[in-house]
């Protein structure tokens, strides 16, 4: 099923050589984890979408029966650039971050939470 969320990075990690699995708080559809192929190749446009505190509009295939979700296509949907500004509220974000990682159930979607 193709869906089509806004959604905000909580995590990512290395997955090979050239991929990465981002960690998402998506509107729709709650925590979910997502592959992108190609993303650590030098040039390679996608890496950048997948920095902690992003707010993507996604694009993404998703089965039930699987734990990884492939996104199509990916942009920014908004940019905060005075959060880059200030140490604090680089420092306050991370940790918002950091508690959504932690407490929110995968796959449950909370789009007061998210607004």
């Amino acid at each position: 099923m193709i869906i089509h969320s806004s959604a905000i990075v909580l995590r990512r990690f290395s997955y090979s050589d050239t991929s990465i699995i981002a960690r998402c708080f998506t509107k729709e559809m709650g925590k979910l984890s997502f592959i992108i192929r190609g993303a650590k190749r030098k040039k390679s446009p996608q890496s950048a979408f997948y920095e902690p505190m992003s707010h993507l509009d996604l694009v993404f295939s998703h089965n039930k029966r699987r734990d990884l979700h492939f996104v199509t296509k990916a942009s920014f949907s908004s940019t905060y650039l005075n959060i880059y500004k200030d140490l604090k509220r680089i420092a306050y974000g991370m940790a918002i971050v950091e508690l959504t990682e932690k407490t929110i159930i995968d796959e449950d979607p909370n789009q007061r939470l998210f607004d």
